[in-house]
């Protein structure tokens, strides 16, 4: 068995902020997981130097730990990054296939590492090491820069099976499509900040603690259920104490109700 089997409550951070729930949990004696990428002491709950790779909308999460990938579901995820990329899940964009540079590099770490045969690369700079290293470890890639770009969509249903985008100067009408197999977002993504600044598009989180996305003058909810951001990674910079996260608090009462 390993610390990943059974964690009704995963939070990602050992920040101020990731910490502040974990010690909470602790002291209600609650059951949690706590991970980071850097080491922590030791702590049947708290566990360091564990890459969390991605989340799905199931709330299925895929963590690097012991040079070995882990995979499980949580009832509940807090994401306390801070300003660490990660790809929290959102319809039509983070869907498995989705990968960030950090994961691409925990891969290319395995005998024999594929990024799939048609990959799709979004960066800010279309030269460079990176690159040619995606290139090297792809059937097909195609790149674009983030400075060109005014809508972007990720399609597939379970997975990542197609890739849209519009062109900025561009009609609606003019999308371009294309098979994809794998999407890697580069850009020193945040959730709450580069993605969407980048092409020109605002983030927000609500009273609820979710993430949103304003596309196109319309609201698209960008966290997954049972997905909360929180601390930095939210745009927060103040202390836990002093900030109102009763929602996630209402959450997790919700969650062990009758416990």
């Amino acid at each position: 068995m390993t610390p990943f089997d059974q964690a009704p409550v995963l939070i990602i951070g050992a920040g101020r902020t990731g910490t502040y729930f974990a010690d909470w949990l602790e002291r209600q004696s609650l059951p949690y997981l706590q991970v980071d990428m850097k080491p922590l002491p030791v702590h049947p709950r708290r566990i360091g130097q564990a890459a969390v790779l991605g989340i799905g909308f199931d709330r299925e999460v895929v963590v690097e730990y012991e040079e070995r990938l882990h995979r499980f579901h949580c009832q509940m995820i807090i994401a306390a990054t801070g300003s660490r990329g990660l790809a929290v899940p959102f319809p039509g964009w983070t869907l498995p296939g989705v990968l960030l540079p950090s994961a691409v590099q925990q891969i290319l770490r395995y005998p024999a590492p594929s990024l799939g045969e048609s990959v799709v690369l979004l960066t800010r700079q279309p030269q460079g090491p990176f690159v040619d290293t995606v290139k090297a470890h792809a059937q097909q890639t195609t790149v674009l820069c983030w400075d060109d770009l005014e809508w972007i969509e990720a399609s597939g249903g379970t997975e990542v099976k197609r890739f849209s985008w519009r062109e900025k100067g561009q009609p609606p009408s003019q999308v371009q499509t294309i098979d994809a197999s794998t999407v890697i977002v580069d850009a020193g993504w945040t959730p709450a900040v580069d993605l969407f600044h980048a092409s020109q598009f605002e983030t927000a989180v609500d009273e609820q603690g979710r993430m949103h996305v304003r596309l196109n003058e319309r609201l698209e909810t960008l966290s997954a259920p049972g997905v909360y951001v929180a601390g930095k990674a939210a745009g927060i910079d103040a202390a836990p104490e002093d900030c109102n996260y009763e929602p996630i608090f209402a959450a997790l009462k919700g969650l062990f109700h009758g416990r």
